[in-house]
């Protein structure tokens, strides 16, 4: 199996593949995590709808079992998140979803650190952060670890199909 991009999903699926015994080669053109993987706040907060809750808490999980492999870490630790609406036009849709997700209001004059105009806060527990190009590289050590090999700075071209199933992947290196 050829995975194209060496982000957090990437290195994912090809660690999952690699521990079914499946042979896995993750190509990437840049390195890992060069992209959007390790580059973000990694910030995992609540959300309204009841789906994506369940998919932060086995996101979470699965961070955690990462870190707790202690390869590379990941500083994954609970974070609350400060919900503002700064407009009192956006009072009302901040309000409704710190309800919907167990925030409780807070008195912005209570902190020096918080401008004065601001139309209201929430803070919603239940979050965690982590340092996402370290949860990526993690990730990426764990897929080597069950046999996946890495080819980096190898631009995938082309996924080739040949009678209606994928045949390859043209890339920098060949096919």
């Amino acid at each position: 199996t050829v995975v194209v991009g060496a982000g957090i999903a990437g290195c994912a699926v090809a660690r999952l593949l690699a521990e079914t015994g499946e042979r896995v080669l993750v190509v990437d053109r840049s390195g890992i995590g060069a992209g959007a993987s390790g580059r973000n706040g990694g910030f995992l907060f609540r959300q309204p709808a009841a789906w994506i809750g369940e998919l932060l808490d086995e996101a979470i999980a699965w961070y955690g079992e990462l870190d707790a492999e202690g390869t590379v870490p990941l500083d994954l630790r609970e974070w609350p998140m400060l919900l503002l609406a700064v407009e009192e036009a956006e009072l009302a849709h901040a309000r409704a979803y710190a309800e919907a997700v167990g925030g409780e209001e807070i008195d912005l004059r209570e902190d020096p650190w918080l401008a004065d105009d601001l139309a209201g806060g929430f803070v919603v527990e239940g979050g965690v952060t982590l340092d996402a190009l370290g949860a990526t590289t993690a990730a990426a050590e764990a897929a080597r670890r069950a046999g996946a090999r890495f080819a980096l700075g190898c631009e995938a071209k082309r996924i080739l199909v040949a009678g209606g199933r994928v045949a390859g992947v043209a890339t920098d290196a060949g096919v």
